[in-house]
């Protein structure tokens, strides 16, 4: 996957969530807390959905070390410690396209429901921050593939704030149950 395919995977994926989205909200006015509810199942649905494909991403590290069954001669353990890097690259990637769509239609939600009061709870806070956090695993993904020296040191950047992204996800995920 080049860096070209994975930002147009993320952009199309991104927008076209946001806008499938959109008539689930359509028909309600703007303004309202009333309102609120039909607008926030569409952004916890798109972040759960974004959330589970990040923490794939990470479980399908698990397939590289299948290879060390391999001397026990069965040819799935083969095939699949071989798929290892295309899961986990296009798992990461859907992750954070649904994971962007769910904070995109934050915004739409929040603009919706309230007027466009934005970032006036912790929530907010936090899922602004963790949408600009997950972007950064897939960029030093991409940026390990192409630099030539210092790979080890990407590598490093990229677990770290791989595993950040699932942190804040997890910590978003927390503060918007504590909403209700």
């Amino acid at each position: 996957m080049t860096t070209r395919t994975a930002v147009a995977a993320i952009l199309a994926t991104t927008l076209s969530f946001a806008v499938l989205a959109l008539p689930v909200a359509a028909a309600a006015p703007v303004g309202g807390e009333g309102n609120l509810p039909r607008y926030w199942e569409v952004h916890a649905a798109l972040l759960s959905i974004g959330t589970f494909f990040f923490v794939a991403s990470y479980a399908a590290l698990w397939l590289k070390w299948l290879s060390r069954l391999d001397r026990l001669g069965i040819p799935l353990v083969r095939r699949l410690s071989r798929l290892w890097y295309r899961a986990h690259l296009w798992l990461g990637v859907l992750g954070v396209a649904f994971a962007l769509a769910g904070v995109v239609w934050g915004l739409v939600m929040v603009h919706w429901a309230y007027g466009g009061t934005h970032l006036r709870v912790p929530h907010a806070w936090v899922g602004v921050l963790t949408g600009a956090v997950v972007i950064a695993p897939v960029a030093t993904g991409l940026l390990h593939r192409a630099v030539k020296r210092r790979k080890g040191a990407v590598r490093w950047w990229h677990l770290v704030l791989g595993f950040l992204g699932i942190a804040m996800m997890l910590a978003g995920t927390i503060t918007g149950w504590a909403m209700e």
